[in-house]
């Protein structure tokens, strides 16, 4: 819902842009920065999903190991710096006489090379999580293939634009594909975790008896167990009984 939310804030701040730039001739150089980190920030906030969806997290396990959360950490960190550095990169290197579009420079291209290794990494931790749990296979199919056109629509889109595309259409070819990506992938997940009786795919079956506290080394905190029975208190049926006058 928050990345729903800052999506719609960053087009309509871009929105905004491109209507003042019609009606005025200048640029409104703030509101096309701030709708940008607003759509940022909306797809680094869906991609971090997928990925604790694909550890698992809230499915299978209430809790992420140390290691999971430092990689998750670096990955996102990551991202977040690459989106700061092509920014600059845009507003400091690329000559205003030229059309170009912002994944066309070197921080551009490594960041599209980040995404295809975290589909990988994605790719891994699916199998991994569904072997364990076999009963959320139906759902880790279907978030498997929808992370697998999340992470690699992107990439392959601009590579064939780069080549394909001439380069004063670019930038909008460009941004056309990436907002129908990004909707296609919260429609697509949107569907897959409906929460009707008939979604043999929803992930989330927790039961008040399966929910304990967190223990070391506890992997998968919802899945059903065996528990004892103890006693909370004892009924003495002796003192309830009528006394015989």
């Amino acid at each position: 819902m928050i990345s729903l939310i800052y999506q719609l804030i960053g087009i309509s701040l871009e929105i905004y842009s491109l209507a003042y730039r019609g009606a005025t001739g200048f640029e409104s150089r703030r509101a096309e920065l701030f709708g940008n980190l607003f759509e940022l920030c909306a797809e680094t906030l869906f991609t971090l999903l997928i990925l604790l969806l694909a550890l698992g997290y809230t499915v299978t396990k209430s809790v992420l190991s140390n290691k999971q959360l430092w990689c998750l950490i670096w990955f996102i960190g990551t991202i977040v710096f690459l989106q700061l550095v092509l920014f600059i990169y845009e507003a400091e290197v690329f000559d205003p006489g030229l059309v170009l579009y912002i994944y066309e420079s070197p921080p551009g291209f490594g960041l599209m090379a980040l995404k295809v290794l975290a589909w990988g990494v994605f790719v891994a931790c699916c199998y991994r999580t569904s072997r364990k749990s076999s009963t959320k296979f139906h759902f880790y199919a279907s978030l498997l293939s929808l992370g697998s056109a999340w992470f690699l629509c992107h990439p392959l889109t601009v590579l064939a634009i780069t080549f394909a595309v001439d380069k004063w259409v670019r930038q909008s070819v460009v941004k056309g594909c990436s907002l129908w990506i990004i909707f296609v992938g919260h429609a697509m997940f949107l569907y897959v975790t409906r929460p009707t009786s008939s979604n043999e795919r929803f992930p989330f079956h927790i039961r008040t008896w399966q929910v304990v506290p967190i223990a070391v080394g506890q992997n998968h905190n919802y899945e059903p167990r065996r528990g004892g029975t103890a006693a909370i208190f004892t009924i003495n049926l002796n003192r309830n009984r009528a006394r015989p006058a």
